[in-house]
């Protein structure tokens, strides 16, 4: 993107060696910043490219009420996350939607083209995650929300996955957090992203499951199971264990429970492994076998073939991209 328009005019950015004076935003290293002024006020964007991943970090500082416009002829296919201030967005394909502070939605736009109405004196910040069909696919695969989405992005339609924006609980605001104040070795960066940008696509995709039409009572006990996984995730359960809980048989069981929740029992088992070790790793003193064991494996040749097939790297190379605790 070479600019904005601001109340129908285009103003070009022009590319700074550092952040301007009094910016009020995170410092994204080795990022490359963009910048244009005016009677407006001021943007300064952050741009990071890594691997097959692209990040837009914005900066609003408003002088006066203004509509700005973002146009660029290629498509997007990312997430938008407002992180600061609340805007009255117009975006080519939907309907206008007001996105709050800390809300989010995930769009393909063959197009480019929205338009946001903002306020003098405010300030906004907003993160854009610029994504590839091939990192998204397992997640429109693993959800059933994403094959209403795939169809849509293969015939080149503009489609989102939330009808309205969803609000960002503790989680994703906290990946969001890791991704903008990364501190490790640079060159671990890339890796570091990479699992960073999933663990948030697991969690906005997990919350999109749609309504389904599973009886309440089932739903409770479908629940209960769900939650005997998180707590209990360390433990070797059969399929036959997990369906005498829900009160089902297997058969009945495996369909309820994907229906409900957007993955079959075992994977699901296996993602709130994988989280786990991911957060365990974060601890240096922590030994691999150590993490292995915390996560409820008992062989450590499958831990590290579980790891490496949900995130394509080893947990060495995952465990060496967080600094060390001091």
């Amino acid at each position: 993107m070479k600019g904005i328009f601001v109340d129908g005019q285009f103003k070009p950015f022009r590319q700074i060696p550092a952040l301007p004076e009094g910016y009020p935003g995170p410092v994204i290293r080795t990022s490359t910043i963009f910048f244009v002024k005016g009677n407006f006020g001021r943007v300064t964007c952050q741009r990071l490219v890594s691997g097959p991943f692209e990040i837009w970090h914005s900066v609003y500082e408003v002088a006066q009420d203004c509509r700005m416009r973002f146009h660029h002829k290629k498509a997007f296919l990312g997430v938008h996350a407002v992180l600061e201030g609340e805007g009255y967005y117009e975006v080519n394909g939907f309907q206008p939607v007001r996105f709050q502070e800390q809300e989010c939605n995930f769009y393909y736009l063959p197009l480019l083209d929205s338009t946001v109405q903002l306020e003098k004196r405010k300030r906004y910040q907003s993160l854009n995650m610029c994504l590839r069909a091939a990192q998204v696919k397992p997640y429109l695969a693993h959800f059933d929300t994403g094959q209403r989405f795939t169809k849509k992005l293969f015939q080149k339609e503009p489609v989102v996955l939330y009808q309205d924006p969803l609000l960002m609980g503790f989680a994703l605001k906290g990946i969001i957090k890791e991704i903008l104040t990364f501190t490790a070795a640079i060159d671990q960066q890339d890796l570091f992203l990479k699992i960073k940008i999933h663990e948030f696509l697991f969690y906005l995709f997990g919350a999109s499951l749609p309504v389904d039409p599973i009886r309440p009572e089932i739903k409770d006990r479908l629940l209960e199971v769900k939650k005997t996984i998180e707590q209990q995730f360390t433990q070797h359960f059969t399929i036959r264990q997990l369906a005498r809980k829900s009160g089902m048989n297997t058969t009945s069981f495996k369909i309820a429970f994907k229906r409900a929740f957007g993955m079959a029992p075992f994977e699901y088992l296996v993602e709130v492994r994988m989280q786990h070790a991911v957060s365990l790793l974060q601890k240096r003193d922590l030994s691999i076998q150590r993490v292995a064991d915390a996560a409820g494996y008992k062989s450590f040749g499958s831990f590290i073939k579980a790891f490496k097939r949900r995130f394509g790297v080893t947990p060495g190379q995952i465990k060496k991209t967080f600094p060390n605790e001091s």
